[in-house]
């Protein structure tokens, strides 16, 4: 009998313990099986993006010393923000000009074949000499980024500034780190968050660039001079395998006039760019496919998702009249010369962090 009762109190010690192990490990599973809920959801919530700009148009007559200018200076912005806090942001300016003689010829052609904006001149730039923190341009824009990131959208548009003696404000708070005025970058960012929209997927990877290109022709007897900058720029937002969730981009479309005497020729204001138009824009009666250019810019934007950036890269197009290219795979959709939609995407692809 004892036998028998030791015998029993094993296989009871035994059904314990795998009773005991057995509970471990479900736990374990199910704390593992949370964790991967919690990544996962974090992963797919919808972040917000969206990318605007700010421009200004200035110029001055040509004298016999001194070359007529006609500058356009687009600021722009990407935002990423997670509820209403800013998440990633990034700004830009694309500040270039044109200029001319007293006989209304262009004098800077080069110059106008070969755009670039203040980040991607860098030390070029040459602020770092005139500065009075020692810092170039991009320095501070870095500055400026790294402030306003996880702050609220109201917190960055409220911040306090003063003005400086160039009639242009400085955030008062970053004194010595910023020291160019923010209103531009404020304007800019101010659109961005307006134009944010939802996007889901596991958000890894964002970019942010422009492609800009400039031109100028001389004026004559019978007609003014003019130089028109065009902006395209754009945010893309990838997966950890750089496979595009979301594209936005728009193009900030800014001219001024002078005539043949080299005055300037009207008033010099930025107008709305080509999306902010909207059937404004006035290309829907003028395209063979009936749509106006905020459409097909839309069908662009929706046509890449789901590719990576090599997709866009040797997207199969063809020559127009009007010496740019269109998709072949998207004449009903998409007419427009796509040249500065690819140029923009591989350069915001190029220029993708890790959003963290």
């Amino acid at each position: 009998m004892k036998k028998l009762t030791a015998g029993i109190l094993a296989v009871l010690m035994l059904a314990g313990c795998a009773s005991g192990t057995s509970t471990a490990a479900t736990a374990a599973a199910t704390t593992e099986a949370s964790a991967a809920a919690t990544e996962a959801a974090a992963a797919t919530a919808a972040l917000k993006v969206g990318i605007g700009s700010f421009t200004t148009v200035s110029g001055s007559d040509a004298t016999t010393d001194k070359d007529g200018k006609i500058q356009v200076s687009t600021y722009y912005c990407g935002v990423v923000l997670d509820g209403d806090t800013v998440k990633y942001v990034y700004w830009d300016n694309s500040q270039n000009s044109g200029t001319f003689d007293t006989t209304g010829k262009i004098t800077n052609a080069d110059k106008l074949a070969s755009p670039s904006t203040k980040k991607e001149l860098g030390d070029e730039y040459g602020m770092k000499a005139q500065s009075g923190i020692g810092k170039e341009w991009y320095e501070q824009v870095a500055a400026l980024e790294e402030y306003a990131t996880g702050k609220t959208t109201a917190d960055v548009l409220g911040m306090a500034t003063e003005a400086n003696s160039e009639g242009s404000n400085v955030a008062t708070d970053l004194k010595t780190s910023v020291t160019i005025g923010v209103d531009g970058f404020l304007a800019s960012f101010k659109k961005a968050v307006a134009n944010a929209v939802e996007v889901s997927g596991a958000v890894a990877k964002v970019g942010v660039a422009s492609s800009t290109s400039m031109s100028g022709t001389d004026a004559t007897a019978d007609a003014s001079g003019k130089v028109q900058s065009n902006v395209d720029y754009a945010i893309v937002v990838e997966d950890k395998d750089g496979t595009i969730l979301y594209l936005q981009n728009d193009i900030s479309q800014q001219s001024g006039k002078f005539t043949a005497a080299g005055a300037l020729d009207g008033e010099l204001a930025a107008v709305d760019t080509k999306k902010e138009k909207g059937d404004n824009y006035g290309m829907k009666k003028n395209s063979a496919i009936g749509k106006e250019w905020y459409e097909q810019n839309a069908a662009w934007e929706q046509y890449v998702v789901g590719k990576k950036i090599d997709a866009i890269v040797n997207l199969a197009t063809e020559a127009n009249d009007e010496g740019g290219h269109v998709a072949t795979d998207l004449k009903t959709s998409v007419t427009i010369g796509i040249d500065s939609f690819q140029s923009a995407a591989v350069k915001a692809d190029a220029a993708s962090v890790d959003l963290k």
